[in-house]
């Protein structure tokens, strides 16, 4: 599964902070892609830092689902 995770929306008063963390979001990333065993291929993450965005609606909502399947041949 190949992980991204990225500060894909800054304005002129974070882009500096997007620039900042734009290294340990690549490490994360590159620590958490890797073979799971499972369905999904791509995982990203986007982190919003636009003050003026979360002032003009309210924050999506972050919904995390694990999915486990597990086979069993009964004898």
């Amino acid at each position: 599964m190949n992980v991204s995770i990225n500060a894909s929306k800054s304005d002129q008063g974070t882009e500096h902070l997007a620039a900042s963390i734009r290294p340990h979001l690549d490490a994360v990333s590159s620590i958490l892609s890797g073979e799971y065993g499972g369905p999904i291929d791509h995982l990203w993450t986007d982190l919003e830092l636009s003050p003026g965005d979360a002032d003009r609606r309210p924050a999506f909502p972050f919904r995390f689902q694990r999915r486990v399947t597990a086979s069993r041949e009964m004898t």
